[in-house]
C-alpha cells in the first residue's frame, strides 16, 4: 500500500552544478511523488510557480524567486540546500564561461557588469552569494535540509524518510552514481577567441561609458 507524502510540495535550491540532475533521476524512482528537473523556467508571472500537488521541484534558477516562492510556499514546503564543494562548482562554471545563455554568463556580464572573461574570481563570487542567499531564505523554514552530493547515499535515506518517500531506494541509489550533465573544458583556442572577443567589447563600452 503506497504511503502518504507528508508535504504537497518539495523544493531543491542550489547553486546549480551540483548534480540536481542526477538527483532528479534519483527522485523519478519515487511512488508518491511526482520529480522534474527546471520543468516551469521558461514560464511568467503565476505559472512559474503553479507546480502540482505531491510534487518536487528541482531547480538552480528559483534562487533567483525566493520572494515569491516565499509569499507562495513559505512554511509549508520542504527545503532542501544541494550543496557541493564551492571550488569543484566553481571550476564546472568555469568550464561553461563560453555559454552565452547560461547562469555564470548572466551573473558575470549582467550582475557584475563585467565585459572580460569570466574567471575563477567571478564564478566563486557567483557560488558564495548564492548559498548565502539561500541560507538566509531557510533560516526560519521549520521543514528543511542540507543534502551534500559528496555524501549523497546517507543523504538520499534521510531525504526520503523527511518527506514520507514511498521509494525504491536500491534503484535511486543507482541513480546517484551516474554522472549527467557534465560540464566538458573548453579547448585553449576556443577560450583564447572568446576572450579576445569579451576584450574588445569591454574597451568598447568602457570608452563609450566614459
Amino acid at each position: 500500500m503506497r504511503s502518504n507524502p507528508k508535504f504537497d510540495n518539495v523544493f531543491v535550491l542550489s547553486t546549480g552544478r551540483t548534480g540536481t540532475m542526477t538527483f532528479n533521476y534519483a527522485c523519478r524512482h519515487i511512488k508518491n511523488y511526482t520529480s522534474s528537473h527546471e520543468s516551469l523556467c521558461r514560464e511568467y508571472g503565476q505559472k512559474r510557480l503553479d507546480y502540482p500537488k505531491y510534487h518536487i521541484e528541482i531547480d538552480n534558477r528559483l534562487v533567483w524567486m525566493l520572494g515569491r516562492l516565499e509569499n507562495t510556499f513559505g512554511k509549508e514546503a520542504f527545503y532542501v540546500h544541494m550543496k557541493r564543494r564551492p571550488e569543484d562548482v566553481a571550476k564546472s562554471y568555469l568550464n561553461r564561461r563560453l555559454s552565452k545563455i547560461g547562469i555564470m554568463a548572466a551573473y558575470h556580464r549582467g550582475i557584475l557588469k563585467r565585459y572580460d572573461q569570466v574567471t575563477m574570481e567571478s564564478a566563486m563570487d557567483l557560488v558564495k552569494t548564492v548559498n548565502t542567499n539561500i541560507d538566509l531564505f531557510l533560516k526560519d523554514k521549520p521543514n528543511k535540509m542540507v543534502f551534500h552530493i559528496d555524501n549523497s547515499a546517507e543523504n538520499l535515506s534521510t531525504f526520503f524518510k523527511l518527506i514520507g518517500a514511498d521509494v525504491d531506494l536500491y534503484a535511486a541509489r543507482a541513480e546517484m552514481t551516474k554522472k549527467r550533465n557534465v560540464s566538458k573544458k573548453r579547448s585553449w583556442a576556443k577560450s583564447l577567441v572568446q576572450g579576445v572577443k569579451m576584450f574588445l567589447k569591454y574597451k568598447i563600452l568602457k570608452r563609450k561609458h566614459n
